[in-house]
């Protein structure tokens, strides 16, 4: 599945029809990550050097994408060790955009709280399914 690929016909069904897949072009975000220029990267409050700085972008974009929600809010809940972050991390450690969400482990749910990406980058597709 490296390509998402769409069976199109232009006449309707009949028997011995020639169906063949039309490629679809791939999306930068997809490439960015094949070439290894950005990742995905699952992080919370635990303490770690790295894991807060990644937090702290992500508080940033979600700050300037959200500017009418009031920055200690955005900060209280990224902050929170009941809160998961997914960022979307430019290398070495720029976040360009991420969801922050609440997992309720015992009901099998997740409440999204935030979620965001740079303005200049949302033309490449990040929040599209790649497969």
């Amino acid at each position: 599945c490296d390509k998402p690929t769409y069976f199109v016909s232009s006449l309707p069904a009949q028997e011995g029809l020639v169906v063949r897949p039309i490629p679809l072009p791939e999306k930068p975000a997809v490439l960015e990550e094949r070439n290894g220029e950005i990742e995905f990267r699952v992080v919370s409050n635990d303490g770690d050097r790295e894991s807060l700085i990644v937090l702290g972008g992500l508080k940033c974009v979600f700050q300037k994408q959200l500017p009418e929600m009031p920055k200690s809010y955005i900060a209280r809940l990224v902050y929170d060790r009941a809160h998961m972050s997914i960022a979307i991390v430019r290398k070495p450690l720029a976040v360009v955009g991420g969801i922050t969400y609440r997992p309720f482990k015992h009901r099998k749910f997740a409440e999204i709280v935030f979620c965001a990406v740079l303005s200049d980058e949302q033309a490449k597709g990040y929040c599209h399914d790649p497969s």
